[in-house]
């Protein structure tokens, strides 16, 4: 067990660097078990008996650590060593990412048992997984699956195809599971290897979340933050919230992506997102969370002087054979849509247009007319400048929670903590500014 660890944990020189730098991280995983079992037994002599290494070893890997950082992470006395507060957040840390693979090696073992095999595979001995993996194993899973080819993923982490494919041997030793299966179209993962990759993710992204939290203790706020923003989520929420929350920060990136819900929630549980800004849904995964940040309430939109616009009494009923922008299936917007005339009695309107972008919604809007249902923030400066106009049409069922959704297990970044301090301001700016008549 000590060959495998002591071969993969070193690259050869053909091979160069594992892509730790193109990944971006600084932590080797083997110098963060030393970490962590010094801070465990309180000094390199019981650690290295601990974990049997030696205590040079263990040395070497603690004074790489600070090196990396330019910061001490021990206090050396007669007694032992103890953390100071760096040594504290990166020990951390390293546990969190050590746990998720622990638990990624765990659900590898529960897919292949059923029933009593499933209870034995519960058997919570340490996995060779968390012991012994190293990162270049890891970088090379996730480039396998986002390039489709052990030939590509070598190219992206400047390695040999011959050491790439090792690689996934080697991680498949680990696991006891085949992790890709070769197709005409190129490698994909098996469902062991699906299960891995998020653990995966959810490792790494631990690690680098060390990095900011050591950057946020010396005052400086850095790192990068990914916001997904559903388009009838909130057109003014998050770039507010961004903009403002980048002139606070000036040395962190922040990206903002859309997408389908399911396809938002499944990124998010990956770690490949840190937060949705959406529509709430009435139940999310249990290894999700819910924040409220306002209550949203749509309304039937038209371009000012469309010939419902000089009507001063209108119903639902009288609009359902007008001209619909219709808001995409599974969608929390169509759920409020088809509520709307539901809770009226009434028959859908026909369905021949179909958009998800809300500022298309509005183009559509200003040159036609067509009618759709829009929160007034989302067009607020065309209802300001006389543009479009809101319909007097009382609307029941229509009524939303907009929020957001995180990754319930997960102790968010400094940066991710401060972004979402700056969606609860604004939204509560926004809710003020909607109280007030146009």
């Amino acid at each position: 067990m000590n060959e495998i660890e002591d071969t993969n944990a070193t690259v050869d020189t053909e091979d160069g660097a594992a892509g730790d730098a193109e990944q971006g991280l600084l932590f080797s995983l083997k110098a963060l078990r030393s970490a962590i079992a010094v801070v465990s037994h309180g000094s390199t002599a019981r650690a290295a008996v601990a974990i049997n290494k030696s205590a040079t070893a263990i040395t070497r890997n603690i004074q790489m650590l600070e090196a990396t950082l330019g910061l001490p992470l021990f206090e050396r006395h007669t007694r032992g060593m103890v953390p100071t507060a760096a040594g504290r957040i990166v020990v951390a840390r390293a546990t969190r990412a050590l746990d998720q693979l622990e638990l990624g090696a765990q659900e590898v073992r529960e897919l292949a048992a059923s029933g009593e095999e499933a209870r034995e595979a519960r058997d919570t001995r340490p996995s060779r997984l968390a012991r012994m993996v190293n990162e270049r194993l890891l970088f090379v899973l996730i480039a396998v699956t986002e390039t489709g080819s052990a030939t590509q993923a070598a190219e992206r982490l400047q390695l040999s195809q011959p050491a790439v494919s090792q690689s996934l041997r080697d991680l498949e030793h680990l696991v006891g599971a085949s992790l890709v299966e070769r197709t005409s179209r190129g490698v994909r993962l098996t469902e062991a290897g699906e299960i891995l990759l998020r653990r995966i993710k959810l490792t790494l992204m631990e690690l680098r979340v060390a990095e900011e939290e050591i950057a946020s203790i010396q005052g400086v706020l850095h790192g990068r933050v990914t916001v997904a923003s559903l388009p009838y989520a909130s057109v003014d929420l998050v770039p507010q919230a961004v903009t403002q929350f980048l002139g606070l920060h000036p040395h962190i990136n922040v990206a903002v992506i859309d997408g389908t819900y399911d396809f938002l929630i499944d990124q998010l549980r990956n770690a490949d997102i840190d937060m949705i800004v959406s529509t709430l849904r009435p139940s999310v995964a249990d290894d999700l969370e819910q924040e409220a940040l306002f209550d949203d309430t749509l309304c039937v939109v038209c371009r000012a002087g469309h010939p419902y616009s000089t009507m001063e009494r209108l119903a639902l009923r009288d609009v359902v054979d007008a001209r619909w922008v219709v808001p995409l299936p599974n969608t929390g917007t169509r759920t409020s849509f088809e509520a709307a005339f539901r809770s009226e009695d009434l028959d859908l309107p026909p369905v021949r247009l179909e958009v998800h972008n809300p500022m298309a919604v509005r183009s559509i809007l200003l040159k036609s007319d067509y009618l759709a249902l829009l929160c007034t923030h989302q067009v607020r400066s065309e209802l300001a400048a006389g543009q479009l106009t809101v319909l007097p049409i009382a609307l029941r069922g229509t009524e939303r929670r907009i929020g957001l959704t995180l990754r319930r297990d997960g102790s968010p970044s400094p940066g991710v903590k401060a972004l979402r301090e700056e969606l609860r301001l604004t939204a509560r700016a926004l809710e003020r500014e909607s109280a007030v008549p146009l």
